[in-house]
């Protein structure tokens, strides 16, 4: 099958809440559905650190809750 885009990136991410604040971002994994290269990466305590996921005009992210 081909597809207009280089990469499809199946994503969900953890989150803690904590009570009466913003959600938190704990770890995020993202699955390309076109390569089936998978990337798991846990937030790091004092930096937010790059994205693991191309982010590119050719690349589609896919997210059911990703506000």
């Amino acid at each position: 099958m081909t597809y207009p885009w280089h990469a499809i990136w199946a994503v969900d991410f953890e989150f803690r809440a904590p009570r009466g604040g913003h959600p938190e971002p704990r770890c995020v994994v993202a699955h390309d559905i076109i390569s089936g290269r998978r990337v798991r990466r846990w937030r790091e305590p004092d930096a937010p650190g790059a994205c693991p996921y191309g982010t590119g005009p050719d690349e589609l992210f896919v997210a059911y809750n990703a506000s």
